[in-house]
């Protein structure tokens, strides 16, 4: 039995000092590992936060990417529309000058026309009168060369007035 208690002894002396050790260094141990839990919680925390704000930085940049294409779409549509309009506006000034320039055209030929229908008048008028000069000079009596005088005068004046 001596063997049995000295083997008990140093069982019991192991035990003791493995308890004691694990008391002591349980302590400690258990003091690192709620360190540890403590700062494993604040990072998981702050991990959390990072992910709430890039969470809200991502839905800010998202909404405004949004809003950039719906504000793309609309100067688009109204750049079309205002393309369209333009276009009408120049079409409808076009056609404007082309009437213009039309009526301008008829003026003009009606002026040009008329210029050469004076011009022609006036020729006429001078050769007649330059032939009843002749016959008048051929046959110059007084009451005739007044009544020929007179017929010219109120001929010219109907022409004059008819301008």
């Amino acid at each position: 039995m001596g063997e049995l208690t000295q083997i008990s002894l140093k069982q019991i002396s192991l035990i003791i000092v493995i308890v004691i050790v694990i008391f002591i260094i349980g302590d400690a141990f258990k003091s690192v590992l709620l360190k540890r839990k403590e700062s494993i919680l604040l990072n998981l925390k702050e991990a959390e936060i990072r992910a709430d704000n890039a969470q809200k930085l991502f839905i800010n940049a998202k909404n405004k990417l949004e809003e950039a294409i719906n504000k793309t779409k609309e100067i688009d549509l109204e750049t079309k529309i205002l393309v369209q309009n333009e276009k009408i506006k120049y079409k409808n000034e076009i056609n404007n000058n082309i009437k213009q320039l039309k009526k301008l055209k008829e003026l003009t030929i009606s002026f040009k026309k008329q210029k050469v229908q004076n011009q022609i008048s006036k020729e006429i008028i001078i050769l007649t009168l330059e032939n009843i000069k002749q016959k008048l000079q051929i046959r110059c009596d007084k009451n005739f060369q007044n009544s020929i005088n007179n017929f010219y005068i109120t001929l010219f004046r109907k022409l004059k007035l008819d301008k």
